[in-house]
């Protein structure tokens, strides 16, 4: 596995995640899907990427079409995913952690933090682990409790 996969279907939000990975990793490769059709494409076809960087509001097939239809795929399985998106439902966030993402991430206003976001998502795509993962996980909202 190497590589980014980054399926997100705002034109503005591709180019800054684009700008921010060849800033702090312009080593990693990235693929965009614009829509979840073709990230099922994507994943289908292609060499299997690192990380998979989901939004959820998308055209065609939503984030969490594509996170469930992944989790019946079984060489895509063990893919990890991480969900980038303007959704604070807890719905969304409890739909995505019970498909197993490593972390739920709500797109920051703040450049300077959406830019700490892709560098931490970069970081783990090219050196899975415990050091990786905590960085990651920094900027991912917890679950709720239930109630």
């Amino acid at each position: 596995m190497s590589g980014l996969l980054l399926v997100e279907d705002n034109d503005a939000d591709v180019l800054f995640f684009k700008r921010a990975l060849s800033r702090t990793r312009p080593d990693i490769p990235l693929q965009v899907a614009i829509n979840g059709l073709a990230a099922v494409k994507i994943l289908s076809d292609g060499p299997l990427p690192s990380l998979v960087v989901l939004d959820l509001k998308l055209p065609r097939m939503s984030g969490l079409e594509v996170l469930e239809w992944m989790k019946t795929q079984p060489k895509l399985a063990r893919v990890p995913v991480a969900v980038l998106t303007s959704s604070s439902q807890e719905s969304d966030h409890r739909r995505a952690h019970a498909g197993g993402v490593l972390a739920f991430v709500v797109k920051p206003v703040e450049a300077a933090l959406l830019r700490e976001v892709v560098a931490a998502m970069a970081a783990y795509a090219a050196e899975p682990g415990e050091a990786t993962l905590a960085a990651l996980a920094r900027h991912s909202i917890a679950v709720p409790a239930e109630t």
